[in-house]
């Protein structure tokens, strides 16, 4: 009886460790095999710098807003970019990096050598992490990343950071204006030969007694509260033309106060602008710049 009641407790011992085994041991085996997730050595709210094709692009924290450095000057970089890199970022601390290759050899084939873009993280003075990040995943879902200093590439499942890093060349933020349009109260229009102001009354425009074509003026309304640059150029007063100040459009409403001036052709079917409150110069399309120039005797 009594050596009956030792084997079964030696039977439950073993049958209670094969199941460990097979279960948790087994799991954390595979964990432990795992490759460790590099970009969890960046903490992104303490990011403030990220250099980018080799320090090509350098995105920097400038008293709590993101600068890009472009010649000698510090420009407000795009929200929505520095919005996607957060979150991307975010989304690859959560992967289980997929190893494809620990051939340094095969780094070519997944464009993760040095025909990648190269990108470094800085937190205060120092890099943080270093990343070379290849081409897409076949299904474009996912990108191939790899770092310069170890031979193994990973595929990065459902996060492209290809899109993010590699595909974009303009960083700087082209919005001019962005505002709630149906704020506007007055539009004040200032060409070379006089004046006129285009005001809200109710529900319908008006120059003087004359009542305008609702839809001619909120072309003009859109831009003025919604306008996107088509380029910035070098930062140069002289050729733009601003300071005759051919054409100056100022919009006002509820909270709204934007003011446009707009120069010369610069000869490639763009047009110098610059906002009333600002020194930056931007590059404005032909046909925004057409659509503002319009006297109210053409808005009726």
């Amino acid at each position: 009886m009594k050596k009956n009641l030792i084997l079964g407790i030696v039977l439950a011992v073993l049958i209670a460790l094969a199941v460990i085994y097979q279960g948790p041991f087994q799991s954390w085996r595979q964990k432990s095999k795992a490759p460790k997730n590099f970009f969890s050595k960046v903490d992104v709210d303490k990011m403030d710098k990220i250099e980018i094709k080799g320090g090509k692009i350098v995105l920097e924290k400038q008293g709590g807003e993101w600068k890009v450095a472009s010649d000698k000057k510090a420009y407000p970089a795009s929200l929505s970019m520095i919005n996607q890199v957060t979150s991307q970022l975010k989304a690859a601390q959560e992967l289980n990096l997929d190893l494809v290759s620990a051939s340094k050899d095969r780094k070519p084939s997944f464009q993760t050598d040095q025909t990648g873009t190269a990108v470094s993280f800085y937190q205060g003075k120092d890099k943080v992490l270093d990343i070379t990040i290849g081409k897409m995943t076949s299904d474009y879902s996912g990108s191939y990343v790899s770092q310069p200093d170890n031979d193994n590439t990973y595929r990065t499942g459902n996060v492209n950071l290809w899109s993010v890093f590699a595909s974009s060349e303009e960083w700087r933020d082209l919005v001019i204006f962005k505002a709630d349009a149906s704020k506007a109260k007055k539009i004040r229009m200032q060409f070379t030969d006089g004046q006129f102001t285009l005001e809200k009354k109710g529900d319908d425009w008006f120059s003087g007694k004359d009542k305008l074509n609702n839809d001619k003026v909120q072309k003009i309304t859109d831009l003025l509260t919604g306008m996107v640059a088509s380029e910035i150029p070098v930062q140069d007063f002289k050729p733009t033309g601003l300071d005759k100040n051919p054409l100056i459009l100022q919009i006002t409403g509820d909270g709204l106060d934007n003011t446009i001036m707009i120069g010369k052709d610069n000869g490639k079917g763009m047009v110098y602008a610059k906002r009333g409150d600002s020194d930056l110069i931007y590059l404005i399309s032909k046909s925004d710049r057409d659509n503002l120039a319009k006297k109210p005797n053409t808005l009726k």
